[in-house]
């Protein structure tokens, strides 16, 4: 089985990654955190099928909560949305390849909200996700270290 991940910048390619979230992720896609400045999409792909789709962003939306916890904005990206696109994957592998990617550029920390979800918690529980605080509107954050 070949496993890999892609990183899309394409305008089309893009699009069709938010249609995929939009109907596989439980909390389909929201409408904010469009003015980020930087947006990055990851597909999982094995043997040739997109099997898992994710959507990083800079900190910027959240800056206050990054500097509440000492994320360094430029060193981190916050994990938007990750899901499954095929029943039955590893969406644990999927994120570990992303944060390896991520590791080599440098970048120290993916950083996201606990989801309200079973899934979703027991994702990031195994990919080393650590729970540092809560927000001031009670929003558990959660943290992957990669250095």
């Amino acid at each position: 089985m070949r496993k890999y991940i892609i990183e899309y910048i394409n305008r089309e390619d893009i699009d069709f990654l938010k249609e995929l979230i939009k109907r596989y992720h439980p909390m389909g896609l929201p409408s904010e955190s469009g003015w980020a400045l930087k947006h990055r999409w990851f597909a999982y792909i094995i043997d040739g099928y997109i099997c898992g789709v994710a959507w990083l962003h800079d900190s910027t939306p959240f800056e206050g909560v990054a500097r509440l916890f000492n994320i360094d904005p430029h060193k981190s990206y916050f994990l938007r949305r990750i899901c499954e696109t095929c029943p039955g994957i590893d969406i644990v592998e999927f994120l570990e390849m992303i944060a390896s990617k991520l590791k080599e550029e440098d970048i120290e920390y993916i950083w996201t909200f606990k989801p309200k979800y079973e899934k979703g918690i027991s994702v990031f529980k195994g990919s080393g996700f650590v729970e540092i605080g809560k927000t001031k509107t009670k929003r558990e954050v959660i943290i992957k270290k990669l250095k």
